[in-house]
């Protein structure tokens, strides 16, 4: 019957296949399990060319050995990792231009076994977020001032 609601409880990746971040999920052996809408724009590729592919498809090659080391590392103990942005995180277009991301983990008990869920985004420009730290500023209703750890103004 057409428009009928489901009585089907809603899947994790129901909920997480909307999300503002992106988000992808591998095996413990790197293979692309799934890729949200968000992943598709982020990284110009659609999920059906991502799906299979390992997860290195996403990463620049110039940082591929040591990206393989952290997924042993993480492998070795896998557990919640907080969102962080990290120097040597970055990801890869379709196009080939690399740009920084910021990283969540998170190890998920399915039926198939283990897989982790890969939340990824990328971060504002400091710029953005110096403009929105004056305005907040400006818009405050007592004096601050704002000094770095030397006492400079």
């Amino acid at each position: 019957m057409a428009g009928a609601v489901s009585d089907a409880a809603p899947s994790l990746w129901d909920y997480l296949d909307p999300s503002w971040d992106a988000v992808v999920v591998i095996d413990p052996k790197g293979t692309l399990l799934r890729v949200n809408a968000r992943a598709e724009a982020m990284f110009g590729r659609s999920r059906d060319v991502l799906v299979g592919q390992p997860l290195e498809v996403l990463i620049p090659g110039r940082f591929r050995e040591k990206h393989a080391q952290h997924v042993a590392r993480y492998l070795s103990a896998p557990s919640f990792r907080p969102m962080c942005l990290s120097a040597d995180v970055r990801g890869a277009r379709a196009n080939g231009t690399e740009f920084p991301v910021e990283i969540s983990l998170f190890p998920v008990s399915a039926p198939g076994g283990l897989e982790i869920v890969a939340s990824i985004r990328e971060p504002r420009p400091l710029a953005e977020s110096e403009q929105r730290l004056a305005a907040f500023l400006e818009l405050a209703p007592d004096a601050m001032i704002v000094v770095d750890e030397a006492g400079v103004i």
